[in-house]
């Protein structure tokens, strides 16, 4: 619950700092565009993609830069005859359920939430989602700035408190043993700052905590049965610093991936607990 505390206060905390200083910054810009067709989106928003683009006469790069914040529809870029560039734009409805449900193979799961995007038109996501796996509850909370402070920083906090059934078996023997049951239970906060160097190459820092132990928890009786002697893995507790470097651009539409995306990304664990040792990991990944 103390990490659930900590990720409320950091989140509360961005959002009030990127609120001010956007505040700050408005009618900055004023008298050298218009805007039409914004109901939910701040002018802000528009505000800070132009200045950070430096292209405000260049009306293609301007169209594509306002499409890849996700939030509009479409964006129709005129010329005035008094000089003025006037942007049109058709927002999205970014207001997104999230509810599956799924049974199969005497599994059944439950998935329930919801996100934003575009929290109270300032281009903040909030998301929170809870699912129950095998009558195992997990649930993740996630902020995420992508203009922090209204310049090329952004941020990304995310907070998981997950359990998994986790089932093996021997796959040595001609039938399938069942060797190990157990409820995999795993606490992570993640905390993120970056930097958009140019659209499609990002720099980001790390900080996360993880936190697992394993029990017996929802296993049922039967099950337990067949790994009476099973050995339980010790708790783990380790606070990871890290850099990744990101090239290219993934998103999500209509509910499937679109775009490339090249990571590498290399880490390095602190273990909380006497008997366990640090560790330096790097991955690299092409999407």
């Amino acid at each position: 619950m103390s990490l659930f505390k900590l990720n409320s206060a950091i989140t509360s905390l961005l959002i009030i700092l990127n609120f001010a200083v956007e505040s700050a910054g408005e009618d900055l810009m004023e008298n050298l565009f218009q805007v039409k067709g914004l109901k939910r989106t701040n002018l802000s928003v528009i505000e800070t993609e132009v200045a950070i683009c430096n292209c405000l006469h260049k009306d293609e790069q301007l169209k594509q830069t306002l499409l890849g914040t996700g939030l509009f529809q479409t964006v129709d870029i005129f010329k005035l005859e008094d000089g003025q560039t006037q942007i049109v734009v058709e927002e999205k409805w970014t207001t997104i359920p999230i509810l599956k449900f799924n049974s199969g193979g005497g599994v059944k799961q439950t998935t329930i939430g919801v996100y934003d995007p575009n929290v109270l038109g300032k281009r903040i996501e909030l998301g929170l989602q809870y699912e129950s796996l095998s009558r195992a509850p997990s649930w993740v909370a996630w902020n995420k700035i992508p203009r922090l402070f209204g310049s090329r920083f952004f941020s990304d906090l995310q907070f998981w408190d997950t359990s998994r059934i986790r089932l093996k078996y021997n796959q040595a023997v001609e039938t399938a043993e069942l060797t190990k049951a157990l409820l995999h239970e795993s606490e992570k906060i993640y905390f993120a700052i970056g930097y958009d160097f140019i659209s499609e190459f990002r720099l980001r820092l790390t900080l996360e905590q993880n936190r697992d132990r394993f029990t017996t928890d929802f296993i049922p009786s039967n099950t337990l049965s067949l790994v009476s002697g099973q050995i339980i893995p010790p708790p783990s507790d380790f606070v990871f610093v890290g850099t990744q470097l990101e090239w290219g651009r993934l998103e999500i539409v209509n509910n499937s991936p679109k775009g490339n995306l090249v990571s590498l990304s290399i880490k390095q664990g602190h273990s909380n607990r006497s008997e366990q040792n640090d560790f330096i990991s790097s991955h690299f990944e092409v999407s």
